[in-house]
């Protein structure tokens, strides 16, 4: 006889206990005296240059405690090919993860991309902080989720640079523009530009789709 478990009104109060909003700068200070002291955080980063740069000036010792998470392919080829030890811990740290849902007790600082924003889960309940680059209201809610236990504090960064999230635009797009019509259209124009570019070698289709009046619109 099956049993039937309905769980989809259990709600899990991961709301953070306090929400603090600091510059680039200051989070970086902020993340590098975390790790000297031991202190567990998880940074999301729009740029993986920053992530490889945080532990940079830090002693050896200190920069063991980092466990990096992102998907940009010529970044992670060029670490196989120089045998980056940060490329076996950041499979290691990913294999971990998705296993036993939390961070290895000597990860400190789990540094990511919007990579992990969503389909994870991070049970530790020693986890002191969260800093977050983005600012897209959903893309804030989706990375702050992450974390199954609410953190002490989590930070808003205000100037980091943007990044476009390549790996969803329109959904992207769509919460910065409240025109739905205009970001579809803009994502056909540009789907069929790339296209022409690297595919198409009919002269006349390539004057075409350069002409954004020639596109049919919704």
């Amino acid at each position: 006889k099956a049993h039937l478990i309905d769980r989809m009104e259990t709600c899990i109060n991961v709301t953070p206990k306090s929400v603090r909003f600091i510059t680039k700068e200051e989070s970086t200070a902020l993340q590098q005296q975390m790790l000297m002291q031991h202190e567990k955080f998880i940074a999301f980063y729009n740029h993986v240059s920053d992530i490889l740069a945080l532990g940079e000036k830090l002693p050896a010792e200190v920069r063991a405690g980092i466990a990096m998470s992102f998907s940009k392919a010529n970044v992670l080829d060029q670490m196989k090919k120089d045998q980056d030890p940060r490329l076996q811990r950041l499979l290691d740290t990913q294999t971990y993860l998705a296993q036993h849902e939390k961070l290895p007790d000597d990860v400190y600082a789990f540094l990511s991309t919007s990579k992990n924003k969503e389909g994870i889960n991070i049970k530790n309940k020693d986890i002191h902080a969260m800093f977050i680059e983005a600012h897209a209201e959903l893309d804030v809610i989706q990375m702050a989720g992450r974390l199954r236990e609410p953190v002490d504090t989590l930070y808003v960064v205000v100037d980091s640079q943007d990044h476009f999230d390549y790996e969803n635009p329109l959904e992207y797009e769509t919460v910065r523009d409240d025109h739905l019509r205009t970001v579809i259209n803009n994502q056909y124009f540009q789907k069929l530009t790339i296209n022409a570019k690297s595919k198409c070698k009919d002269s006349k289709f390539k004057r075409c789709v350069h002409k954004k009046s020639k596109y049919p619109i919704i």
